[in-house]
């Protein structure tokens, strides 16, 4: 994607349309790869409260996952939807943020000039290439909170209820736990970028993401020749150097929008899934899918969420599963293939015809090595082979148990409104194919309101 979001006024239809305004910064805008999310929020502007139209959108995608001189997508903004005005906005900055101090719930912000507040929370050392979610928590009509994840696998809540938008505080949810999946230390570099990793080139792996400790460069791994001690590695950012430490970490990156819904108990479940995007072919780690229970839910990881998993044949049941929520803060479900990872559209909740909601989101598994063809990823073009799974996981509540299962195929089609139904169509697990009339199916929800549409990236 490019780097920068447009508002353009189309109200008279007869003439061409006309760009109200341009928004991009020079320090935080990546690659935009997310919709911004519109709404209406209030604050305070000098002694008046007012309530605006907002635009909300992520600093988008750049590869420079814990690179602390590169700010690229490690930022989310709020701007006037009619000016494109910068209303508030939250970055990493290494210098100039602030410290995060362990005994605050909150990531702390140093105020910047025009409405910028800064973190040097590690945490926030990521991009942020997936839309963010923004809800009307309290039912007043404007928005007042809002969802968002990024690259290294962490859940964030922006809660944008204070009027006075410097009291807007951001919370991680959801932490991921990063560690050293292999390291080693550049000993040569020869033409093509061949390293010279010495007894270390052993335990890299084809498809790992390496980093430079010293550089800040990334690539990934193409090749590694055990008998010559060798990682061929194609650069996506910067330059390797001699005599510095590389490393691939297992971050478990979100890539995709955070999809949030109420249980018919008034229980809000704030859910993702992870597994890279960027290169869903290639990249050998898989993902899981969270639900963290409640909003209130603060610097949860994994060892504080209940352990779902499939069974039955190919793993295809999700057996019903009473939740002890009493000890746990929610679930996660770890996909079952090893390179399994979620794939777009985001994900969705829709209640079914007895008001009980269900998850519904894709998943993408990469074909053997003897089957593949294509060489190369294109985080713009669907993959051209693997294979997708339809998850549909339903979250009942008193008792809270959820039950479900997956099977061959994807989010397809378009979500149609016929009376009092919402008519799903879902298709084929074929990669990148239109399915045929006799393969489609159609689930009847109610329909939930306002404008709801389901769709196949055909790429």
């Amino acid at each position: 994607g490019g780097t920068a979001f447009y508002a353009m006024d189309i109200t008279n239809s007869e003439t061409e349309p006309v760009v109200k305004w341009k928004f991009q910064d020079a320090t935080y805008s990546g690659e935009s790869w997310a919709k911004p999310v519109v709404g209406q929020i209030t604050y305070m502007d000098g002694e008046d409260l007012i309530q605006r139209w907002v635009a909300i959108f992520a600093g988008g995608f750049g590869q420079n996952a814990e690179v602390s001189a590169d700010s690229r997508g490690k930022a989310v903004f709020v701007v006037d939807a009619s000016t494109g005005d910068l209303l508030w906005m939250i970055g990493y900055n290494s210098t100039d943020g602030a410290e995060d101090d362990e005994g605050t719930d909150e990531i702390d912000l140093a105020a910047g000039p025009g409405n910028r507040y800064l973190t040097q929370s590690e945490l926030f050392n990521f991009s942020i290439p997936s839309a963010l979610t923004a809800v009307d928590t309290n039912n007043n009509g404007v928005l007042d909170t809002a969802f968002f994840g990024n690259v290294g696998g962490h859940l964030f809540k922006l809660d944008m209820s204070n009027p006075d938008r410097s009291e807007w505080k951001v919370y991680p949810m959801f932490t991921h736990t990063i560690t050293d999946l292999v390291t080693g230390t550049i000993d040569s570099i020869t033409e093509g970028n061949i390293l010279d990793m010495g007894k270390a080139a052993a335990g890299f792996v084809v498809g790992y993401q390496v980093t430079g400790q010293t550089s800040g460069a990334m690539g990934y791994v193409t090749a590694v020749d055990g008998a010559k001690k060798t990682v061929t590695v194609a650069v996506e950012s910067g330059t390797f150097e001699v005599d510095e430490t590389i490393k691939t970490r297992d971050y478990a990156p979100i890539y995709l929008q955070p999809a949030v819904a109420y249980d018919q108990c008034y229980q809000m479940w704030i859910t993702f899934g992870t597994g890279d995007r960027d290169r869903p072919r290639t990249n050998p780690l898989g993902g899981r899918y969270i639900a963290i229970n409640g909003q209130n839910v603060l610097g949860a990881t994994l060892s504080d969420l209940q352990t779902l998993s499939l069974s039955g044949d190919d793993d295809t049941e999700l057996a019903e599963t009473t939740l002890d929520l009493t000890v746990y803060k929610g679930w996660y479900l770890n996909f079952p293939g090893v390179s399994d990872k979620m794939f777009d559209p985001e994900p969705l909740i829709l209640p079914d015809t007895d008001g009980v909601p269900h998850i519904y989101f894709n998943t993408y598994t990469p074909p053997g090595e003897e089957t593949v063809k294509v060489t190369v990823d294109n985080p713009c073009a669907a993959p051209a082979e693997g294979d997708m799974m339809l998850y549909d996981i339903a979250l009942y509540c008193g008792p809270n148990k959820v039950e479900g299962g997956r099977e061959e195929g994807r989010i397809a089609g378009g979500g149609i409104y016929q009376g009092k139904e919402f008519v799903q169509y879902l298709g084929t697990g074929a990669v990148g194919s239109v399915p045929p009339l006799d393969r489609v199916e159609d689930k009847r929800l109610p329909y939930p309101g306002g404008v709801i549409f389901i769709k196949e990236r055909k790429r």
